[in-house]
């Protein structure tokens, strides 16, 4: 049984066929995923991942797991996979008034807003995650996060028009080295909680270098490389994964999954 939990990255925003309050797509990346897993017997349990979802949403998701599970009654030589990519939504990343004199304050206040924003998240995954491996007897397999912004971002760009980043005057670089540096600390965190519970109970599936050159494209998103036709980011959107950033990150997962323990 493959479930998918988390946000819009997981929830398939934006990809062909989503609908409803979640906005769940079928080409969603743990639906791709469990295709992939096909030959070991996996299966679909549930997309619950929904659009918006931050950390503190996550409990839900877990009870609808746990509920399906338990309706389904004694899985004999079954472990439930379940797929996490959540946190992004506990950063705001969206809100560029909020981030504005965030991105454009002093580095030691841009780094403790990442630090702090990191303890939520980790106090939050490690709750669901110790009911998942333990009343689910689970395995999870928690995604990296990509950075989908283009190094000449229009985004980034439109910090310019709030005050703090007027008065400091970041040159577009210094923002995106910021954003690098916030995912990197993130996904890091992601690594050390996988790390500490083991690889039997939890994988990290690593996507973040693989879009490395394939971030939102020119023009609509920025001025630099690449083009629409090298992005595995939405061209209108300029965040989500399109269907290629979808497939990406379910044969992060499949190589997860089917990595050696000893590994």
């Amino acid at each position: 049984m493959v479930y998918g939990l988390g946000d819009s990255v997981a929830s398939g925003y934006g990809l062909s066929g989503a609908e409803g309050v979640c906005v769940r797509a079928p080409g969603a990346y743990p639906l791709l995923a469990t295709l992939l897993l096909a030959d070991i017997g996996a299966v679909e349990g549930g997309h619950f991942a929904c659009s918006g979802a931050t950390t503190a949403d996550l409990s839900g998701q877990v009870d609808q797991v746990l509920a399906d599970l338990a309706a389904r009654g004694s899985l004999e030589n079954t472990i439930p996979l379940v797929t996490i990519t959540i946190g992004a939504n506990d950063f705001g990343w969206t809100d560029i008034a909020e981030l504005a004199p965030i991105f454009c304050g002093s580095e030691a206040g841009f780094q403790n807003w990442v630090d702090d924003t990191n303890e939520v998240i980790k106090t939050n995954l490690l709750r669901e995650g110790r009911r998942l491996v333990i009343e689910g007897q689970a395995k999870v397999f928690l995604t990296e996060y990509h950075n989908p912004l283009n190094t000449e971002s229009i985004f980034l760009k439109a910090f310019s028009i709030y005050p703090s980043c007027l008065l400091r005057g970041l040159p577009v670089a210094d923002l995106y080295r910021r954003s690098e540096d916030a995912l990197h600390s993130t996904n890091s965190m992601f690594e050390d909680m996988a790390a500490s519970a083991g690889p039997e109970r939890v994988r990290l599936a690593r996507v973040h270098s693989n879009f490395h050159g394939r971030k939102s494209s020119q023009p609509v998103c920025g001025t630099a490389p690449p083009d629409i036709a090298g992005t595995w980011i939405q061209v209108l959107d300029c965040f989500h994964p399109n269907s290629n950033g979808a497939e990406n990150f379910a044969n992060a997962v499949n190589a997860a999954v089917r990595q050696p323990l000893s590994q």
